[in-house]
């Protein structure tokens, strides 16, 4: 069985970090140092939050970009750049066709240091001209802000924070390979904190752990590389030696838009916080009608791109119009909990839902949000949690490889047998399917594991959205006609894999 995954909601965790770091007064000033493109999106509901709250903000930006544009929640301060807009956009199309280009490894480490230089190189001009800029950065003297909120990706506020002599809070993704941790001095074990590129898990043998040490011993030359140039500048705008590291160590609080369930456990510094789930710009409300796509749905796109977005794809498959009548044939268990808080957002926007449940069951019970309609079966609640039980004892069990395939096999049927029985029993069950044409449904939704809602639809036809994590051994690809990859992938995978 699936487990329902719920992230928490980010930003008013962001915001009590930041609120309690920087100890805010109302109306107290702060300077906002940001990244370019999307970056900047997940940094601007901060921004726009903390402008709400009566804080007095200001964003310096340089005047040719991409996304960082005025808005009545902040001041923005613009300082000129050595490039036109077409430069920029030039460049931008070049990194972004960089990253879906396919290569083998280790050529992907050789095609990602140098997508991660152009864009270093690109943005350099942008930081040695703000600080080449004496009427911008007297400005930014005498403003006397008490706190500066950046990106660091690049060091342009790292080193503004030093200047001004501001704490400084960080808000980003994370460095190429981790490096953050490396900086800060974070305790790294190389026998159980994987490195990138290697593949490896918090679980490694002998001699994966002594490739993991030689990995680590070049991630120091890496930030080298990739931020001497502003070494450079920042010890001649400071006016003395600088130890990049040293400076990013300064930050008050490194807020790590990364979730920690997604990480392998490792230490941390205490000035570190996961705050998973702020990535590019916050869902907004849907409107009622979409556009009717013709696209198959994953239940792994609430866990990814957040519940708005999944119910943005419903409501473009569906083409509902308010007040319309939705048709949903579920699957039993936490299939169910995932697509019932879809199906109850759907009720609250005026839709009219009929849900198609077998009277023994386990957690499809009635609800204000929608008309169940049951109908018999010819086994007891009693069977039912034993299949149930003995389905989820087996996936729990330790067992060789060819017995975790043969007794996987075996669980399952069981299972689907039991399933099999409750869609016989409704396709056979005259009075329910009269009620069902009766109706004139406008869409059917159900996740397709099991085939009842599938054929459901071909009945009644009428279009039908599917939302499931998908088949076994990703059969869904086959279903769909989907392009098989394999003969493009043999040159970057070893025989004895391929075989």
């Amino acid at each position: 069985m699936a487990f329902l995954h719920h992230q928490p909601d980010s930003l008013p965790i962001c915001l009590l970090s930041l609120l309690v770091i920087l100890t805010f007064a109302e109306s107290e000033k702060l300077l906002v140092i940001p990244q370019d493109g999307s970056h900047w999106l997940s940094m601007r509901a901060v921004v726009e939050k903390l402008s709400e709250k009566g804080h007095e903000i200001v964003v310096v930006v340089p005047e040719v970009n991409l996304l960082l544009k005025e808005s009545r929640h902040y001041t923005l301060k613009t300082y000129p750049v050595p490039y036109k807009q077409e430069d920029l956009d030039a460049g931008f199309k070049k990194f972004s066709s960089n990253l879906f280009r396919k290569v083998s490894f280790p050529y992907t480490i050789l095609q990602e240091y140098r997508n991660n230089m152009y864009v270093i190189n690109m943005f350099f001009d942008n930081c040695d001209s703000l600080l080449k800029n004496r009427e911008v950065i007297r400005y930014l003297e005498e403003s006397h802000f008490d706190a500066l909120f950046t990106d660091p990706a690049l060091p342009c506020g790292v080193i503004l924070a030093e200047h001004l002599s501001l704490p400084s809070v960080y808000f980003f993704r994370g460095f190429p390979c981790s490096l953050e941790h490396a900086i800060c001095k974070t305790p790294n074990p190389v026998s159980y904190i994987p490195r990138c590129y290697t593949r490896h898990t918090d679980q490694m043998s002998f001699i994966q752990r002594m490739i993991n040490l030689f990995v680590n011993s070049f991630e120091t030359s890496l930030f080298k590389m990739l931020y001497t140039k502003y070494q450079d500048i920042a010890s001649a705008f400071l006016q003395r030696d600088v130890h990049l590291p040293t400076l990013y160590r300064n930050g008050s609080i490194w807020l790590l838009r990364y979730d920690f369930v997604f990480e392998y456990p490792r230490p941390l510094m205490p000035n570190m916080a996961f705050i998973g789930g702020i990535n590019c710009e916050e869902g907004k409300g849907l409107s009622q009608r979409g556009d009717l796509l013709s696209l198959e749905m994953s239940r792994s796109f609430p866990h990814r791109y957040g519940f708005p977005v999944c119910l943005l794809f419903v409501f473009a498959i569906i083409c509902f119009g308010e007040g319309e009548k939705l048709l949903v044939i579920p699957q039993e268990g936490s299939y169910w909990l995932s697509m019932q808080a879809l199906v109850e957002k759907l009720n609250e926007r005026g839709h009219e839902i009929v849900v198609v449940v077998p009277e023994v069951n386990l957690l499809l019970k009635e609800l204000k949000y929608y008309t169940r309609k049951v109908y018999p079966v010819p086994y007891t609640q009693d069977d039912l949690r034993h299949r149930v039980h003995l389905f989820g004892n087996h996936a729990f069990e330790e067992l060789s490889f060819p017995a975790m395939i043969i007794g996987a096999y075996r669980s399952m049927m069981e299972l689907l047998e039991t399933f099999f029985t409750n869609y016989e029993s409704l396709l056979k069950n005259r009075e329910l399917i009269r009620y069902l044409e009766e109706n004139q449904f406008d869409a059917l939704f159900t996740d397709p594991a099991l085939s009842c809602g599938v054929i459901l639809a071909e009945h009644l036809s009428i279009p039908s959205a599917y939302f499931f994590r998908g088949f076994p051994c990703n059969l869904e690809n086959a279903t769909a006609s989907a392009q098989n990859q394999f003969l493009m992938s043999l040159d970057a995978i070893p025989l004895t894999q391929i075989i």
